[in-house]
């Protein structure tokens, strides 16, 4: 049975810096979609050492399932990886363990292989995880040595369960190139009222969206508008249409105020990367409340603002879109940019996989 690295409530997870270890190549799986490289992501898996990036989403449709894995197995074999690093998001065959097992064997005996779960999907959105929702976590647990996710519920289920690999959290991050303060004043709808940058998936909790979408169009004239794909039959002209992510950082730095709702709200310290790109472009964010949201640096009234229903969202978002709460957005905006940049970057989230695999190795 392995070991559990989760964060005590309400503080910050350990980490180490990468380069504190020796040096080793790192062969780097993704799940990066095309247009989407991760750039800040790959940077900071490199601080181990010389890095070896293949993208499933990209070499899949190119060659086939088949010959893609037999080319991942190839790779495998020649670098000769220390550290083997996976974003496996739900069943399929980089989540096989006989295929695990025979990359590692292809890899050799030094390497440490690491999945990550990435952002959550079907399981857990509505009332919580159990292995019941994703039994191929566990099986998966029989081939790796370390299994990581976005948030503490997983990782705690499977060592509950007898998961043979240690366990832990390992939050997402954001771009700090791409997602910044930007001072300089830009030309969008909706920069003087509530913005939400979300796609509007056809599954997945949409209904929630659209009435929370339709409800605040009708308490709040006017001041909403939504960016991302899918809004125009659903709220017409408060309709943006899509953003790159430069132009995103402009407006979330600009918005009185910008609204972040994740795929789960009942998820431990689990939050998509959009409430990290807004506290980090100096955004103020409204948060629906999620659980030890204070150990991210989450704290209402002081980095974010916090509702629970969507009465209490439209409450505030009527008293902060007031010009009398100019000063205090302001004061927000600055602490949480502070936060976003010393906690929420892809580099801090890499060191604290550096802290558990340092940890895996003391205690041998």
């Amino acid at each position: 049975m392995g070991r559990l690295y989760l964060p005590e409530w309400g503080q910050p997870a350990f980490r180490r810096r990468p380069e504190d270890g020796a040096p080793c190549p790192v062969l780097h799986l993704t799940l990066a979609a095309p247009g989407e490289p991760l750039v800040a992501l790959t940077r900071a898996l490199a601080r181990f050492g010389p890095l070896t990036r293949i993208a499933w989403t990209e070499l899949c449709p190119q060659l086939g399932a088949e010959r893609a894995l037999r080319e991942i197995l190839a790779a495998a074999a020649a670098v000769r990886p220390g550290l083997i690093w996976m974003q496996v998001q739900g069943p399929g065959p980089l989540a096989d363990a006989a295929y695990l097992r025979a990359l590692r064997q292809a890899a050799g005996p030094q390497a440490r292989l690491v999945t990550w779960t990435g952002d959550v999907t079907d399981h857990g959105a509505g009332g919580g995880i159990t292995l019941r929702t994703a039994p191929w976590m566990l099986a998966m647990c029989e081939a790796v040595d370390l299994f990581t996710a976005c948030h503490c519920d997983y990782p705690q289920a499977l060592h509950d369960a007898g998961a043979a690999a240690s366990c832990g959290f390992m939050q997402c991050g954001f771009d700090a190139e791409l997602f910044n303060y930007r001072p300089q004043r830009l030309a969008q709808r909706g920069v003087d009222g509530l913005v939400w940058l979300a796609s509007r998936y056809p599954t997945l909790a949409s209904g929630e969206r659209d009435a929370l979408a339709r409800l605040l169009l009708r308490e709040l004239p006017g001041r909403l508008t939504c960016y991302g794909g899918g809004w125009a039959e659903i709220i017409g002209e408060a309709a943006a249409g899509g953003i790159d992510p430069v132009s995103s950082s402009y407006l979330y730095s600009h918005a009185p105020l910008a609204l972040s709702i994740s795929h789960s709200s009942v998820l431990r310290r689990y939050t998509s990367d959009r409430l990290m790109r807004i506290m980090a472009s100096g955004g103020v964010g409204l948060v629906r409340e999620f659980p030890d949201m204070q150990g991210l640096g989450c704290l209402d009234g002081e980095t974010c603002l916090v509702w629970r229903t969507p009465e209490e969202l439209v409450a505030l978002a009527r008293d902060w879109l007031r010009p009398a709460r100019d000063g205090d957005r302001t004061r927000i905006r600055q602490a949480a940019w502070a936060i976003a940049h010393r906690h929420m970057t892809w580099d801090a989230a890499i060191e604290e996989l550096a802290w558990m695999l340092h940890e895996e190795a003391r205690r041998g």
